[in-house]
């Protein structure tokens, strides 16, 4: 190989490795980087907790808002004697986007001592930008009773004089 062509594919394969390492993937990054997207849409809005499953208390939570995606990062900490050993890093950009700013930070379980929840929330729920449409009240039904509804199905027929006896007696044919 020439030596161009080798300096061109290594760093073609260090731009591709440092650009990958930010993606935001909805669901992960598809290998154990321990790195989550959780994504809230109008018809999925999402609430996310961390919960310490020794304790079974929820050690943070966040309400995703709509349009919106949130990316978790974990982090192996430094002294696994802690109580939260390791960091959470997380943060917020716009559904959809490849990559994200984890510009917040908190201590964390260990990952044997950790459970993330992901609740969907009642929808549909409409961003903050977003005025949600008026429904317009439909006509209510009318109701009618049995007796009602039994008259509206019997055929009336009109009101027509009673025989008169015929005068006539009536002769058989023979």
């Amino acid at each position: 190989m020439r030596p161009n062509t080798a300096r061109f594919f290594s760093t073609l394969t260090i731009l591709a490795a440092g650009l990958l390492g930010g993606c935001a993937m909805p669901g992960g990054s598809m290998y154990s980087a321990d790195k989550f997207t959780y994504v809230s849409d109008s018809h999925s809005p999402k609430t996310i907790s961390l919960l310490d499953t020794r304790t079974r208390q929820v050690v943070w939570t966040t309400e995703i808002p709509v349009g919106q995606q949130l990316v978790i990062s974990f982090f192996e900490g430094s002294d696994p004697a802690a109580n939260m050993p390791d960091v959470m890093k997380y943060g917020f950009t716009k559904a959809g986007r490849w990559s994200a700013t984890m510009q917040s930070s908190i201590p964390v379980p260990g990952q044997e001592s950790r459970r993330v929840d992901c609740l969907v929330r009642t929808a549909p729920e409409f961003a903050a930008d977003v005025v949600a449409p008026t429904p317009t009240p439909a006509q209510p039904p009318t109701m009618t009773t049995k007796k009602e509804a039994d008259k509206k199905d019997m055929i009336e027929l009109p009101e027509t004089e009673t025989p008169k006896a015929n005068p006539e007696p009536v002769r058989e044919v023979k």
